[in-house]
Parts: C-alpha cells; structure tokens; sequence
C-alpha cells in the first residue's frame, strides 16, 4: 500500500476538514431542538411534576433530514474533487453528472431520512430514560424540562462528533466507490486506519487486501458490503469507523 500513500493522505485530510464543517452544523441541530424544548414547556415551568411533556421529535427528525442532505451534498463535490486528484483522472462530464444525480436524486435523500430516523430514535431513547427517573423520583416540571435541555445541549458535543465523523467517513467512501466504478476502475483495496478503541478485528483482518470491484467483501458472521461504511452495514461496523477504500 505504499504506493497509495498520497491517496489515503488526502482522503484522510478531506474527512478531517468535512467532519470538523459537519460537527458544527450538526451541533446546532441540537442546540435548536433544545430551544424548542424550552419554548414548547414554556418560559416559566410549572412546579408540579406533569407526566408528559412535550418534544416534538418529528421537529428533530426533519432537522437531521435536513442538515444531512447538505452535508451529504457538499461532501459530493469536495470528493469528487479530491479523487481527480487523488487518482489523477479527468473524469468525463457524463461521469461526473451520472454519480451526481445518483447521489443528489437517490442515494442522499434516501439515506438522509434513514440516518434521521436512527439519530432521532436514539435521542429519544435517551430523553426516555430521564423522563421514567424524573416520574420516579417525583421531579418538578421545571427540573425535568431543565435536565432534559441540559442533556440535548451535551449531546450538541458528543453526538455531534460522532455523526459528523461517522458520516463524513460514509460518504467520502460512498462517492469514492461510485466515482471509481464510473470511471473504469478494477480493483479495490481497504485500509484500515486504528482508531482505538473503535478497532475492529475483522476489518484489521482486511487491511491491504484487494478484490475485483463488483466484489463484496465478508465482514464474518453473514456481513457483507461494497466499502467501508457501507450504508447496509449495521452502526457497529460504522460508528468512527475510520477504515478507507483505494482504487487501481
């Protein structure tokens, strides 16, 4: 893989620049669903404890639709970029509008509502769970609307981090992997980049392997996908998941 040195370098370069852009718009998704929060309980709460109260998760959701068809968008034409230059292709305009549209018209729309749906259930897992303690131990309405801001504003953090990498990762490989097929590539190759304790022994097992390109590649245990961050592939082989994909 040595030859391939200056690519993973400027495909690594490109995730870090997109994921610190995504981190910031994702984070104000969350600091905007906070004030929602706040405004739909009102400004001044209640002392008796209410059994519900009211978040608009529908509100989150099309927040998370929203802002990841940006990002997948921009993402697009940054990679597209970077793989010309990577590879040093003068792609086509006929390649470049085909994984365009497929992009702009299918993929990041679908996929967009899917990752929203998941990002807004698992909020919603965790403003459960502090909802039952409150009920429990008999909170007020103005403590738990408080506890409940103060939890979606430290999400703003770390879950924004860990979105803005992950799906950063997910469609530079994505448009990667579209780009090199269009463009008459053979041969793929995945690199596996440590990240941690996010390290994954099948994908370690993987590092510096090539296949044909219409191949798949066998994760174990019945796992198969195209590239790393493969949108079929569960969140345990994607979260920060810092794995990438070459072309020859």
């Amino acid at each position: 893989m040595k030859k391939y040195k200056k690519h993973i370098r400027l495909f690594k370069n490109l995730e870090k620049k997109l994921s610190i852009r995504n981190k910031k718009k994702l984070k104000k998704v969350f600091i905007d669903f906070s004030e929602k929060i706040k405004k739909d309980n009102g400004s001044k709460f209640a002392d008796e404890v209410k059994v519900v109260i009211d978040i608009d998760y529908k509100y989150l959701q099309k927040k998370f639709k929203d802002v990841l068809e940006v990002i997948y968008l921009y993402n697009l034409d940054e990679t597209i970029g970077v793989f010309k230059n990577a590879y040093n292709k003068k792609l086509s305009e006929k390649v470049i509008k085909g994984v365009r549209d497929y992009f702009v018209e299918d993929f990041n729309k679908k996929n967009a509502l899917k990752k929203a749906k998941m990002m807004t259930n698992t909020t919603k897992d965790k403003l459960n769970k502090i909802i039952v303690q409150a009920q429990r131990e008999g909170w007020s309405h103005k403590d738990l609307v408080k506890e409940i801001m103060s939890s979606v504003e430290n999400m703003s953090e770390y879950r924004a981090s860990t979105i803005a990498r992950t799906e950063t990762s997910s469609s530079i490989n994505q448009v990667s992997f579209k780009t090199s097929k269009a463009s008459g590539m053979k041969e793929k190759g995945w690199v596996h980049i440590g990240g941690k304790e996010m390290d994954r022994e099948n994908h370690k097992v993987l590092n510096n392997k090539w296949i044909k390109i219409n191949e798949k590649w066998d994760l174990g245990s019945g796992i198969y996908a195209e590239c790393p961050h493969d949108p079929d592939l569960p969140a345990s082989e994607t979260v920060r998941c810092s794995c990438l994909q070459i072309y020859r």
